[in-house]
């Protein structure tokens, strides 16, 4: 047996026992973050308002001056809405307007008390100034697998059950940025009557164009059995009978000291019939292993299992540190949400001042080319005597 294991283990070597199979899977992101959503034209009456306004103020979403929540994340909330309020009164002020600061319009009245108080003529109420970053966790994407050949990745169809399996793995996986969404509602207020002139509203999307790493997986490559045994039993049995006729050529040489005959050979011709016919049988089995290849792991065996994350590493670039059930398919679509940390503060603020100016522009636009005002009614004319 000893002599099988060891010619089966050369065997190997000479055919490439120890190859494998790499399995693994991507994410794409097919949430569209291009574009946007662009705001209604202000109508006549809200032009007329803003051409014909002299004093503005801002009110902050209640978010900037409810101080009794404590998270850190309205923390952060409310230290960013100072900012945007100071640069959307600095933008109403280069637009021509007065403005009244936003400060101001803070106590127990209503803010629109506080308003008429300072002979303001037009109220901003801000429902939203925000910016998001948008992970790839965040949004809706496919799980696409692939099989790679030869440095080469093909499309590979996998169970659900082996995709299910995937996606939970890939909770471990880093969290790429796939865009960022800012947001910006406003509803202009006269303040003279309290009624809503116009509701304001635009996002805008931006994707980074970045793409989730490619996990991968290696499953060994077992050689064919039927191959790896005949081949096994043939050169064990041609090592055996090469030991037998090494052991007889020992035995064999010089003259017996009792009867002074040559040595006689202890096994005869049986070392030969076992040499050439195992020689011959250990040749056919590498000729079937050579020509069968060997067997693939199946994906199921492999994918997104501990024991098979390669030695240098599962994601593509970076170094390291029972049959499935159900149809198959090379993708499969997840909605699921695990935000990560915050990395991108300026492009964040890029799109908010873009925002910002974009409703400033409309402002000064529609104050410089505002309809004229409504006719009186004419006057009836008097009466014939």
């Amino acid at each position: 047996m000893d002599r099988r294991i060891a010619a089966v283990a050369g065997l190997c070597a000479i055919v490439g026992c120890a190859k494998s199979s790499t399995y693994g899977y991507q994410y794409r992101v097919d949430q569209q973050l291009a574009g946007g959503e662009e705001p209604e034209p202000a109508p006549v009456e809200a032009r007329r308002l803003l051409a014909g306004a002299r004093t503005v103020a801002f009110y902050p979403p209640d978010r900037c001056v409810n101080t009794t929540e404590k998270a850190a994340s309205e923390k952060e909330f409310r230290a960013n809405c100072g900012a945007l309020l100071s640069l959307l009164e600095r933008a109403a002020e280069r637009a021509g307007y007065e403005v009244v600061s936003w400060v101001n319009l803070r106590g127990n009245n209503r803010p629109i008390d506080y308003a008429r108080e300072a002979k303001v003529d037009v109220l901003f109420e801000i429902n939203e100034v925000a910016a998001d970053e948008i992970k790839d966790v965040d949004a809706k994407r496919t799980m696409m697998f692939f099989d790679r050949n030869d440095g080469s990745d093909t499309p590979l169809d996998v169970s659900n059950s082996v995709a299910q399996r995937c996606r939970d793995w890939s909770r471990r996986d880093p969290a790429i940025s796939a865009g960022y969404v800012a947001t910006i509602d406003i509803k202009t207020v006269s303040v003279s009557d309290g009624r809503a002139r116009w509701h304001y509203r635009k996002t805008l999307s931006l994707p980074t164009g970045m793409q989730s790493p490619k996990v991968r997986f290696a499953g060994n490559q077992k050689p064919n059995k039927g191959a790896t045994t005949l081949a096994g039993a043939g050169f064990g049995f041609a090592i055996s009978g090469l030991v037998l006729l090494i052991v007889d050529s020992s035995q064999a040489s010089g003259t017996d000291p009792f009867t002074g005959q040559p040595k006689e050979k202890l096994f005869g011709d049986l070392p030969y019939y076992m040499l050439i016919p195992g020689l011959v049988l250990g040749a056919g089995g590498i000729a079937w292993l050579i020509a069968g290849g060997q067997s693939k792991p199946s994906p199921d065996e492999v994918l997104c299992n501990e024991k098979n994350i390669p030695s240098n590493g599962m994601y593509d670039g970076v170094a390291a540190t029972t049959p499935a059930e159900g149809p198959a398919s090379s993708q499969h679509t997840f909605d699921e949400s695990r935000r990560g940390s915050d990395a991108g503060a300026k492009q964040k603020e890029k799109l908010t001042a873009e925002m910002i100016s974009d409703f400033v522009k409309l402002l000064v636009d529609v104050k410089a080319s505002a309809p004229a005002a409504a006719p009186a009614p004419a006057t009836p004319a008097p009466a014939a005597p």
